[in-house]
């Protein structure tokens, strides 16, 4: 029965993934409408460049490796306490790292993907810094740190989704792509819009649940003409077997 309890939850892991995928597309389409109709290059100008900069040393020096393991395992220990559980053991080398945890759950396997650790940290850094200092005048500084560290999450994370994750175990490897999938263009919609003065979060999210709608409307027709088509089909089939006999 071990096999079947399995099939039972492949199944629907791949369902869950297949409802998740409309919302994707929603979010996909409603932020490039956001920056294609409200784009300011001189207020994301920064972020860009530091976003182009990581390109350039990636494309010179490669992945850092070392760091995103570091990063990686450091993003799981962070979860994992913020979910009540206990860090083990905590272990990092050249070609890759391990933490041994009290409990775990997909958001814990998943976190080091869908969280870009050194971007929030500049935000926040950023925001405390303001508490005694006047931090306008570094705005542009840290739009380019918080483009630099964005352009790492983002590559480091296409990279290493090439290679076979265990962190995928759990939730399975289709539906952990499309999670990683959703959150990131989220939190990309949060930069764009924390960065930018003329796009609001708010007109995002309305865009994106028209949009999200629109694609669940599409699955649901589509859904259901594959289903009359079975039926007839079905149908067809009896009739053969009804003359046969």
């Amino acid at each position: 029965m071990r096999w079947l309890k399995n099939l039972f939850f492949s199944t629907l892991k791949i369902l869950s993934a297949v409802i998740l995928t409309p919302l994707a597309c929603g979010l996909s389409a409603a932020l490039y409408i956001s920056v294609a109709q409200y784009f300011n290059i001189t207020t994301l100008l920064p972020f860009l460049l530091g976003f182009g900069l990581y390109l350039l040393i990636y494309a010179i020096l490669q992945q850092p490796i070392r760091t995103y393991i570091f990063t990686h395992e450091l993003v799981h220990v962070i979860w994992v306490l913020i979910f009540g559980g206990k860090v083990k053991d905590f272990r990092m080398g050249k070609r890759g790292g391990s933490v041994k945890v009290s409990k775990t759950n997909f958001i814990i396997e998943l976190a080091p993907y869908l969280f870009p650790l050194y971007c929030i940290i500049s935000i926040l850094v950023y925001f405390m810094a303001g508490l005694f200092i006047d931090v306008k005048p570094y705005w542009k500084v840290m739009s380019f740190v918080v483009g630099f560290f964005w352009a790492f999450h983002f590559t480091i994370t296409a990279y290493v989704l090439t290679k076979e994750q265990t962190d995928f175990r759990g939730p399975g490897v289709v539906l952990s792509l499309v999670i990683v999938y959703i959150f990131n263009v989220i939190i990309l919609a949060l930069i764009i819009c924390f960065l930018s003065d003329s796009v609001s979060f708010k007109t995002y999210a309305v865009n994106s649940i028209d949009k999200a709608l629109i694609c669940y409307k599409a699955l649901y027709s589509t859904c259901y003409k594959i289903w009359m088509e079975s039926i007839k089909w079905l149908e067809n089939i009896k009739q053969c077997f009804w003359l046969a006999g």
